[in-house]
């Protein structure tokens, strides 16, 4: 978790119960303002039972809040505030969240957390937070994990700490943020927990998606990341001052803003625009000497990703993640669009390095097929040929890998699609010419299109291949 979301996530104190909430929203008090009339409004999310005994609320049908009917919130510099609690704080009962509001002057410069919806990812989405529970009541720590199911007024969540020794102490990390790429996607309302002594059973975590909230509250939504917006951030991590400034005047990105802040709206500016535009930007304002070598080129290659059908890429998630269809076939003829496809799909661009083989052989026959598609299977686990004998060795290698895609070129005569269907976690990704659609559909396949028309992948390839060009002489001195 990027630090500089801590400043937004603050400790709350209401009686004896103890938890975490986190800044939605701030509202300045006007410029010029005089003193005595001059008020900061801040609103702050947490779990409903932090602050008041949510069993007795319920069964009463009465507000029964904890202690005197306030709270103390303290923010991450050490300063508090007292927040009334009353008949105006927003709340859900049943959903477990309340909204408090605090109306005085801000403990200095608190920015809102950025909330929105969590977008479908192919392999497994991680997340983190930072709470104030049993193990740091006082100092707070951070937690992550990946994201197990989402369902409609829930997220199960894995929590890694959580799951460590005989489990960890999650009590006062309910109402905690958590994140999924730098945005709020829920609230963190319940954990799994054996009752003598409060430990976590199996890490498991349950959060309300964040939009149950801010269809109640009113509150901000952001837009949906841009894929791979996270990945170039980290890209440009070393770009700073005064050639972040001149990338972010070269995209015409407004400069007036955080660091931090002006790097991911840089970010979002490279993957819109053109591939030719992305390489200019990058080498004429000296930010590739600051950037790992490989870098360059695949935030070109991201941007391209881009321009990847949407519709292709939710074919291929739904392959991912329910094993049904095993296979997608999309017009398409480049190993390129293989790559681009399979890393929209998955979200990033990382994921596509490791998960992605790609097969092209004459093979006329199914044995044939059956020994290019075991080698390229074993080399992309990191085997030699002939490493794994035993085809269930392999499957389960390829289960513990996280599963793997194998795109290939599909020529007409012998499909190796009947090769891949024998491992259960290997999808297949075929690649054919616009007149072969009609083979596929009659056999129930997937068909789906990357592109518009074959201009647009010839287009890609070539964008591609003059950012590879253009970005190389750059490292020449490495």
């Amino acid at each position: 978790m990027h630090a500089a979301l801590l400043e937004g996530i603050v400790r709350i104190q209401a009686g004896t119960s103890r938890g975490t909430g986190f800044v939605v929203r701030v509202q300045r008090a006007a410029v010029g303002q005089e003193a005595a009339s001059a008020v900061d409004v801040l609103e702050i999310l947490t779990a409903f039972h932090v602050v008041a005994d949510i069993e007795a609320s319920r069964d009463n049908q009465t507000l029964e809040w904890h202690g005197d009917g306030s709270a103390t919130v303290q923010f991450r510099n050490g300063q508090e505030v007292s927040v009334t609690l009353d008949a105006t704080t927003m709340h859900s009962v049943d959903e477990d969240w309340a909204l408090l509001r605090f109306e005085g002057t801000a403990p200095g410069a608190i920015a809102p957390l950025a909330l929105a919806r969590l977008e479908p990812r192919a392999w497994r989405r991680p997340w983190s937070t930072f709470g104030y529970g049993d193990a740091q009541p006082d100092k707070g720590e951070a937690h992550s994990g990946h994201i197990e199911l989402e369902e409609d007024k829930s997220i199960q969540l894995f929590d890694r700490q959580a799951a460590a020794g005989a489990g960890g102490l999650l009590s006062g990390f309910s109402g905690a943020p958590c994140i999924f790429e730098g945005h709020v996607i829920g609230i963190v309302i319940e954990a799994l927990q054996r009752t003598e002594r409060g430990e976590s059973i199996h890490g498991s975590v349950y959060a309300l998606p964040i939009e149950r909230v801010v269809v109640a509250c009113g509150l901000p939504l952001v837009a949906a990341p841009v894929p791979f917006e996270g990945e170039v951030d980290a890209a440009l991590a070393n770009v700073q001052g005064a050639s972040l400034l001149s990338l972010a005047k070269a995209l015409d990105v407004p400069v007036r803003q955080p660091e931090q802040a002006l790097r991911l709206w840089v970010a979002r500016a490279l993957l819109v625009a053109d591939p030719k535009s992305v390489c200019d930007a990058l080498v004429s304002c000296g930010c590739i000497d600051n950037m790992p070598k490989d870098k360059p080129l695949a935030v070109a290659e991201m941007a391209l990703a881009r321009a990847i059908h949407e519709e292709g890429a939710q074919a291929l998630r739904r392959c991912f993640e329910h094993g049904k269809p095993k296979g997608v076939v999309t017009v398409a003829s480049e190993a390129l669009t293989a790559k681009l496809m399979v890393a929209r799909a998955l979200g990033k661009y990382a994921l596509m390095k490791k998960h992605l083989t790609f097969v092209e052989s004459r093979a006329r026959s199914h044995e044939a097929w059956s020994v290019r598609i075991r080698d390229a299977l074993l080399g992309l686990l990191g085997f030699a040929p002939g490493d794994i004998e035993d085809d269930a060795a392999l499957d389960e290698g390829i289960a513990e890998w996280g599963g793997v895609v194998v795109a290939f070129p599909f020529d007409g005569h012998t499909s190796p699609l009947e090769e891949i269907e024998r491992y259960q976690k290997a999808r297949a990704l075929a690649m054919i010419p616009a007149e072969g659609g009609a083979t596929f559909a009659r056999d129930g396949y997937e068909l789906t299109r990357v592109f518009d028309d074959a201009d647009v992948e010839k287009t890609i390839k070539k964008a591609s291949s003059h950012a590879a060009r253009y970005l190389a002489p750059a490292r020449r001195l490495e």
